[in-house]
């Protein structure tokens, strides 16, 4: 009688790889960097063609020079935000469906804390914006990615000691991703906090 061996593999976990490229930072000397430099890209990318939406609390979009975003006042357009503006993407890592912050992610959220702090940064503002997948509804995403904004402000407020003043939130949802959302590296890439200086 043939014994048939059958290996079994495990499955690897594989972190994602933070590159330059898509205007990623990993400490508080490239968030500094790249929140003061004039010519810092803005790389959300209006990949998605504007179609009427219905959502439940939000007023439909369908204008192709806007973006629809949830603030803390509800729905609201905003004009494409200008190439010039110094902007940073950080992967905060959030618990699935969730805006409780993972404690993996302290680490970079001080070394932000450490770049708005500084004296080159002091008396700036900033918009934390937060950005989902394509994954869910419209909706959902709209509303968890406010509420991951709402967080990572909430801890540097908090933990840091950033005044609240200096910090305005904007959930974007999956309206402006910077893949394709094909595949799980590029919803990974999608999934982001971004910092914008606004002031």
């Amino acid at each position: 009688i043939l014994m048939k061996t059958i290996i079994v593999l495990p499955l690897l976990f594989i972190p994602m790889v933070v590159t330059a490229d898509d205007n990623f930072a990993n400490n508080r000397e490239e968030i500094l960097k790249k929140l003061t430099s004039s010519n810092a890209s803005v790389t959300s990318q209006n990949t998605n063609k504007r179609k009427t939406r219905s959502i439940r609390g939000l007023k439909a979009v369908s204008k192709q020079a806007s973006t629809q975003v949830l603030t803390e006042n509800g729905a609201e357009l905003i004009s494409t935000l200008p190439t010039t503006s110094s902007n940073v993407n950080l992967k905060i890592e959030f618990d699935v469906n969730s805006a409780r912050i993972r404690q993996s992610s302290y680490k970079l959220l001080n070394q932000l804390g450490q770049a708005l702090t500084d004296r080159t940064l002091s008396k700036a503002q900033f918009l934390v914006g937060g950005h989902t997948d394509s994954d869910g509804s419209d909706e959902s995403n709209f509303r968890l990615s406010l509420k991951r904004a709402r967080a990572v402000k909430s801890f540097l407020v908090d933990a840091v000691g950033i005044s609240g003043n200096r910090l305005k939130i904007v959930g974007y949802g999956e309206n402006t991703p910077i893949k394709s959302n094909v595949t799980r590296f590029e919803k990974q890439k999608n999934r982001r906090v971004e910092i914008l200086k606004i002031q």
